[in-house]
């Protein structure tokens, strides 16, 4: 009796799961000039409902121009697929940042708008959090 209510509760679970969260989490959106601002106190800035699975990024760019002898900077906020972390500066040499640039993207989706802040490195997200639960929930009713 005890593992067929276990497996009952797992079921359960799983079904709250897949069906409960179908939308995905809100992140800022901003393309703008001023984009590195706190997005809660820019008006370019916008909350924007992402797809299930997508992520909250936030990507710093920064490159210099030989041409002007100018460093060029942009922050982009927004919702993505696949987001990989990214840290080019603490290998940033004067080539690379005088030829592509380089790039910060900060990854997150453990809750609503993570990619606010300067950083949103992510560990746990909520499907970590799941089968961890799983795997507890089932050691505990399975006998």
């Amino acid at each position: 009796m005890r593992s067929w209510y276990g497996l009952l509760l797992i079921g359960l679970f799983l079904f709250i799961q897949m069906f409960g969260m179908s939308v995905g989490i809100k992140c800022w959106h901003c393309i703008s000039k001023d984009c590195q601002l706190d997005p809660s106190e820019n008006y370019k800035a916008v909350k924007k409902q992402c797809l299930t699975g997508q992520y909250c990024q936030k990507v710093y760019y920064s490159m210099y121009s030989t041409m002007d002898n100018m460093v060029y900077e942009s922050t982009v906020r927004g919702c993505a697929w696949d987001c990989l972390p990214k840290d080019d500066f603490q290998n940033c040499s004067s080539e690379l940042h005088g030829s592509r640039g380089c790039v910060t993207r900060n990854c997150c989706r453990d809750n609503d708008l993570c990619n606010q802040g300067s950083r949103t490195n992510s560990v746990l997200t909520s499907s970590h959090l799941s089968c961890l639960f799983l795997l507890v929930l089932s050691s505990y009713f399975v006998t």
